[in-house]
């Protein structure tokens, strides 16, 4: 069911509001499910202004590392509320790291991969014409055997 804006508000107002009441309680009063009135103050700050939603599945990796990087500039308190603000969790900015070193090694590697698949192809060219070339020489050893031999034969 879609909710009017105002709606929205006013309920996470009451919810917020100082000594105001509980979500269960205005979730019996209005009607609304109790996830329905949590989602909603999720995605508002402590004013009941929408702000935007941020999920540690949906940010970019580029956002993670700023966020990560900005974390670290922090001292203990301003960190508190930096992730407040963000609406993270001090976890998520540990999985992120991990996430970026991976994705840092992985990116390397692939680097890596492809120079030695590059390396491997143009190695597997120069066999090739190497085989050929031996092959060719191996052609012209047992020519000149057999015209050797076929003077040999006339010779005699």
């Amino acid at each position: 069911m879609f909710y009017d804006d105002k709606i929205k508000e006013s309920v996470v107002k009451k919810v917020l509001s100082p000594g105001g009441p509980s979500v269960p309680i205005i979730s019996k009063e209005m009607g609304i499910h109790q996830n329905t009135i949590y989602s909603w103050i999720r995605l508002s700050d402590n004013s009941g202004v929408k702000r935007k939603k941020l999920s540690r599945r949906r940010l970019g990796l580029l956002e993670k590392f700023k966020n990560l990087l900005e974390s670290k500039e922090k001292s203990d308190e301003e960190l508190g509320v930096f992730l407040r603000e963000k609406g993270i969790h001090s976890e998520h900015l540990e999985l992120w790291e991990e996430e970026i070193q991976k994705a840092l090694t992985s990116d390397s590697n692939k680097k890596q991969e492809k120079s030695l698949k590059k390396e491997n192809e143009k190695l597997r060219k120069e066999l090739i014409r190497k085989e050929k070339a031996l092959a060719e020489m191996a052609a012209l050893v047992v020519l000149k055997k057999k015209f050797l031999e076929l003077l040999e034969e006339e010779e005699d």
